[in-house]
């Protein structure tokens, strides 16, 4: 039998605080664990998703106003990151 990851525990045990965002971006991910050098790389980036909303309902801006982090909301707002812009993911290839 494979050996389960944290993921593969979260999934099964429905238990959201092992693994917060099942359904997120490489942004998403850096914006929760608070890493603005990994925010400020990714935002330049080609094709990087900033208004998609993650399996939570919520966005990179969101994310980064909830963890009570001044500065990537400030990195993420001179961006030009908003939460009007929100939008499914299965929206984001347009």
């Amino acid at each position: 039998m494979p050996r389960r990851t944290h993921v593969h525990s979260a999934t099964i045990s429905k238990h959201q605080e092992t693994y917060p965002r099942m359904i997120s971006t490489a942004l998403d991910q850096a914006v929760w664990r608070q890493h603005p050098r990994v925010v400020k790389f990714l935002l330049p980036q080609k094709g990087i998703r900033v208004h998609v909303v993650n399996g939570d309902g919520q966005t990179p801006l969101m994310i980064a106003r909830q963890k009570g982090d001044p500065v990537i909301v400030r990195m993420l707002e001179e961006a030009g990151v908003t939460t009007r812009d929100a939008r499914s993911p299965l929206l984001s290839h347009r």
